[in-house]
């Protein structure tokens, strides 16, 4: 998206609503997570994906076939097997699974922050052990820890002019995480009793794992986009750009509770009434897009700046289905793009959002069709389920 789409989001762009709004009385929370149950997802493939160097293989299992960087989720347990050629010299063997999140604006802030570190001892067991004992497989098993919330794999970055600090560059963050095995002492016993160089016979082998955070959607099905009737529409007033002529009235309907799978079509309809009197010559696009903003400083707690990324993650087409005197609606499916793969989320002053945004488009050669307000946003939460 170029940067005159991303400035066009930020001025045009009239949100409907926002966490904690009321809608016909009632709390909405468009960022409510709500986390999946154990076991109540699909079954992983059962394909095991296998690194080996120094003298080390890592074997993970339940991977899909043919994958060049295995996956984890926070709803099942990682599972694998930990592999020596040898055991000459070795000392002890442990695994680390560690997260991190790092920000960086062009020419300024840089931070890393690490969100999950955790070391698995493989080997000598808790009573003891000679180098002649160590198995040349030690499997192991980890479950990734659902409180706090840990932030999903992602990367994104920004390059030009901001457009909360004009002066800066760009930016680029990631999450990520990462498989690391160590074995201690492997390969020789030579320098064994020198402490200084006992690191340098250590053989390691590291994985980088892409990290999902299951999500299960309160829906258990979305109704037809013909048949939103009964939910409480979302009002927006389109203004004209003409000052003679009365604003547009739009009416958005969506299910509710705003949060949905990101692989099923979210279905909307929007009925346009009241402006030139002329409705049925617009047409709506549909779209979902994703807003990355880094905070890049803070001098007070009022004054910060930032920097955003806008990303079109979906898209949909609404049809005209209906026109009377009152006014014009149109319905249709939006879907995610399938290689999305994380919903909305914030951590150390990366904030990820998504929206489903409808836009008006006027007819050609109709200069006195032109909407000010030509953009509704609708934020969303997208889930894994």
């Amino acid at each position: 998206m170029s940067s005159t789409d991303v400035a066009k989001y930020e001025s045009d762009s009239q949100t409907l609503f926002h966490d904690g709004d009321s809608i016909d009385g009632q709390s909405v929370d468009t960022y409510t997570h709500i986390p999946i149950l154990r076991g109540d997802h699909q079954q992983p493939a059962n394909t095991t994906y296998v690194k080996s160097a120094k003298s080390i293989s890592l074997r993970l299992l339940n991977q899909q076939p043919g994958c060049t960087v295995p996956t984890c989720d926070d709803a099942t347990a990682i599972r694998g097997v930990v592999g020596l050629d040898n055991t000459r010299g070795l000392t002890g063997v442990e695994l680390h699974i560690e997260g991190s999140v790092r920000l960086h604006e062009y020419g300024g802030l840089k931070r890393t922050t690490q969100v999950l570190s955790h070391t698995i001892n493989l080997w000598p067991p808790a009573n003891g052990g000679s180098p002649g004992d160590a198995p040349r497989e030690l499997p192991f098993e980890y479950r990734v820890p659902t409180e706090p919330r840990l932030p999903p794999s992602y990367e994104v970055s920004i390059g030009g002019g901001s457009y909360g600090n004009r002066d800066a560059n760009g930016f680029n963050a990631w999450v990520r995480y990462r498989i690391t095995v160590r074995a201690q002492g492997l390969g020789s016993s030579t320098f064994n009793n020198i402490k200084p160089l006992e690191h340098l016979l250590d053989r390691t082998l590291t994985v980088p794992i892409l990290f999902t955070s299951r999500l299960r959607a309160p829906h258990d099905s979305l109704p037809d986009a013909s048949n939103l009737a009964h939910v409480p529409p979302l009002e927006a007033t389109l203004r004209n750009a003409s000052s003679k002529l009365e604003p547009v009235q739009a009416q958005v309907r969506v299910p509710q509770p705003t949060t949905y799978c990101m692989r099923r079509p979210v279905p909307v309809s929007i009925r346009l009434a009241g402006g030139s009197g002329k409705l049925e010559m617009y047409s709506v696009n549909a779209s979902v897009l994703r807003r990355s903003t880094q905070i890049v400083s803070v001098k007070e707690e009022n004054d910060k700046t930032w920097m955003e990324a806008v990303d079109l993650i979906g898209e949909g087409a609404l049809l005209r289905v209906r026109e009377d005197a009152d006014g014009v609606a149109w319905v249709g499916d939006v879907s995610v793009r399938s290689n999305v793969m994380a919903g909305s989320f914030a951590v150390d002053g990366l904030t990820v959002r998504d929206f489903l945004v409808l836009d008006i488009i006027p007819p050609k050669n109709k200069p006195g069709m032109l909407l000010v307000d030509a953009r509704i946003s609708i934020p969303i939460t997208l889930t894994t389920d």
